[in-house]
C-alpha cells in the first residue's frame, strides 16, 4: 500500500484501475493541404488576395514567429505554409464579418480515425463557439461537432490551453505582444470506417474569427492512457479498505462475536514471505482486544506461539 500510494501522488485511492491494455502503436500522419483555400496572412500585410493576420490594422500584431513548413508540435506532423511562396496566403480564416467566408470544404478523399487541427481564435469571438467542424462522408452522410473556446481552440493572445485533447502547439513574441500562439487539438472521427470526402469548416455566427493553420489525419482514434486510480466511492474510505485488508487479510483476525469475545484467527503471513509477527488488533472504545505472537518455522508449518 505504500508502494501504491508512492506511485500516485502519495495518496491512496478508494480504487484502482485493473490491468491496462499496451497502448497503440505510434499514429501513421497524413498532412493535407489548404493552401488552394488560404486566405490569411502569418504577418500584418494585407494584400488584394489576402487578408492581414487576424484582419490586423496593428503594425507588427501578427503570427510572424510561427516556423513554416513540415512541423511538429506535441510531437504531431504538420505542414504550414509559407506565406512568401503561397502569394501571402497561408491560413484560412472564417468569420461573418465581410469579406470572408462563412464556411470552407478542404478536399480529403481518405479514411481516418481522428483528424488533428492546428488554429487559433482571435480575441473578439463573444461566445465560447469559436467554429465548427463537419465531416462529409462519400456515401453521402455527415458529422458535425462545435469547437469550443478553451476546450479545442484558444485566443492567439497569451494562449493558454491544457486538456487531454487540446494545447498549445506553438508560443513566442510578436512585435507588439510578448506572448502569440496557436493551438492543437484532435477531433475522433466518429465513422473511422467511411471515407472522408472532405472537412467543412464553419465561422464563428455571433462574430470573431476562427483561423485554420494545419489539418492532420491519423490512422488512429486518440489514445488517453487510462489513469491508475479510479472510482466508486469517497477517497477517504481507502484507509477503511486498508485497515480492512491488513487486519483481517493479512493478520487475519476477524470479529464474529461482540467486542471479540469470539474471534477466527487466520493468519496469511507466509504469503508475503513474513516469518515472524506480533499482533495486537484493539477496540478503543471498549478496549477489547486480540493479540498473537506468529512464528513460521520451516517444514513444520505455521505455529501460533501465544494467542489470548
Amino acid at each position: 500500500m505504500l508502494a501504491l500510494g508512492k506511485k500516485h501522488e502519495d495518496k491512496v485511492y478508494f480504487s484502482y484501475t485493473g490491468s491496462i491494455p499496451a497502448a497503440p502503436a505510434p499514429h501513421a500522419f497524413t498532412t493535407i493541404s489548404i493552401s488552394r483555400q488560404a486566405n490569411m496572412d502569418l504577418w500584418d500585410k494585407a494584400t488584394d488576395k489576402s487578408f492581414a493576420w487576424m484582419n490586423t490594422k496593428r503594425a507588427g500584431n501578427d503570427m510572424r514567429g510561427l516556423p513554416v513548413g513540415n512541423q511538429q508540435f506535441n510531437k504531431i506532423k504538420f505542414a504550414v505554409i509559407d506565406p512568401t511562396k503561397n502569394e501571402r496566403k497561408a491560413v484560412l480564416a472564417l468569420s461573418v464579418m465581410k469579406g470572408f467566408p462563412r464556411q470552407v470544404n478542404i478536399p480529403v478523399n481518405d479514411k481516418a480515425g481522428a483528424v488533428y487541427l492546428l488554429h487559433a481564435s482571435s480575441d473578439n469571438v463573444p461566445s465560447n463557439v469559436a467554429g465548427a467542424i463537419t465531416f462529409l462522408y462519400a456515401d453521402g452522410s455527415e458529422a458535425s461537432q462545435y469547437l469550443m473556446k478553451d476546450k479545442e481552440v484558444t485566443n492567439w493572445w497569451f494562449s493558454n490551453l491544457h486538456t487531454e485533447r487540446s494545447g498549445v502547439a506553438w508560443s513566442g513574441p510578436n512585435p507588439v505582444c510578448s506572448k502569440v500562439g496557436v493551438c492543437w487539438a484532435v477531433i475522433d472521427n466518429p465513422f473511422p470506417e467511411k471515407e472522408i470526402s472532405a472537412l467543412q469548416f464553419h465561422a464563428p455566427l455571433e462574430g470573431g474569427i476562427y483561423s485554420l493553420l494545419g489539418i492532420t489525419l491519423a490512422d488512429k482514434p486518440f489514445y488517453i492512457q487510462p489513469k491508475g486510480p479510479s472510482y466508486g466511492g469517497p477517497d477517504n474510505w481507502a484507509a477503511a479498505n486498508g485497515m480492512a485488508a491488513l487486519v483481517e487479510g493479512l493478520a487475519g483476525v476477524k470479529n464474529v462475536g461482540l467486542a471479540f469475545d469470539t474471534a477466527y484467527i487466520t493468519p496469511r503471513w507466509s504469503t508475503v514471505q513474513t516469518d515472524a509477527a506480533k499482533v495486537v488488533i484493539t477496540f478503543a472504545a471498549s478496549n477489547k482486544y486480540v493479540a498473537y505472537q506468529y512464528r513460521h518455522k520451516k517444514g513444520k508449518g505455521n505455529q501460533l506461539a501465544h494467542y489470548r
